[in-house]
């Protein structure tokens, strides 16, 4: 099947598998078993002051794009402001993070090749309700998660604000 879309399908809102990841909501809405392989795609809604940390996925391409909400971006020593309707491309091998400054972000996540949905579960769980979560996320699993898949954490997100635009 690797290589091609697997039948056609729709996905709704609040559709999709739930995960509760980093202190928030992700819907993985196209996985590498719907796509043959070819992307994952993923809706997630994230609580203020969410931050990953600066790190590297040498193997996958990722694509944000702002829904609603506000966000900082961190690409190869840029801070990049994300407001609604923005598009960030990340190529792979590339130091990048993101943080959330509004109340809540709300954001599509496309990754390519598929497979960026495994760590999504393996660094979150099955979320208990279509609710952010209410216990603080595992730092350490989400770091395991990361050793297991091959991705580099760099550091923390930068502090500083993005600027303006």
């Amino acid at each position: 099947m690797s290589g091609k879309l697997v039948g056609g399908y729709t996905c709704g809102p609040e559709e999709g598998e739930a995960v509760w990841l980093q202190g928030g909501l992700c819907f993985i809405k196209a996985s590498s078993e719907q796509t043959g392989d070819q992307f994952c795609l993923s809706e997630q809604l994230m609580p203020r002051g969410m931050s990953t940390p600066v790190h590297i996925q040498p193997d996958e391409d990722e694509m944000f794009y702002v829904l609603d909400g506000q966000m900082t971006f961190y690409l190869d020593g840029d801070l990049l402001p994300g407001a609604k309707g923005t598009l960030v491309c990340i190529p792979r091998g590339a130091a990048h993070g993101f943080r959330v400054e509004s109340e809540t972000a709300r954001f599509l996540v496309l990754n390519t090749p598929s497979g960026h949905e495994r760590w999504f579960r393996a660094a979150g769980e099955p979320a208990g309700s279509l609710e952010l979560p209410t216990e603080p996320h595992d730092v350490e699993k989400a770091a395991a998660a990361s050793e297991a898949f091959g991705y580099t954490v760099v550091g923390p997100f930068p502090d500083e604000p993005a600027p303006a635009g």
